[in-house]
């Protein structure tokens, strides 16, 4: 019973990769940020910039950014290097020629 509690209570995993995450916001904002949001993603690419508020990772040219405050976390990183995060999918974002895919407090 414990376990089906747990597993009735994780978040549901997103099995669209961010390019069609990204596809399916081009289509329908609406639809995809209801169909994605507050949903676990996982997503591995290159370390594109760190900033104080989180980084963005590029994945296959599409920009995720994870927003933390585990700055301990944030020093092991480093621009141009590989790197993976899971965590819950906050919004997709648009603006000219691209999109970006926000989580928060991701584990990586």
């Amino acid at each position: 019973v414990v376990n089906n509690v747990q597993t009735m209570l994780l978040p549901q995993k997103i099995t669209a990769s961010p390019v069609q995450i990204c596809q399916d916001y081009k289509e329908n904002k609406v639809r995809a940020n209801d169909a994605y949001s507050g949903k676990l993603l996982t997503a591995s690419g290159t370390v594109k910039s760190i900033d104080a508020y989180g980084f963005t990772l590029n994945v296959q040219n599409v920009s995720v950014f994870n927003r933390t405050d585990d700055r301990e976390a944030l020093k092991k990183l480093s621009v141009g290097k590989p790197a993976s995060v899971t965590g819950s999918l906050s919004s997709v974002e648009g603006f000219v020629g691209n999109c970006m895919i926000v989580m928060r407090n991701g584990t990586f």
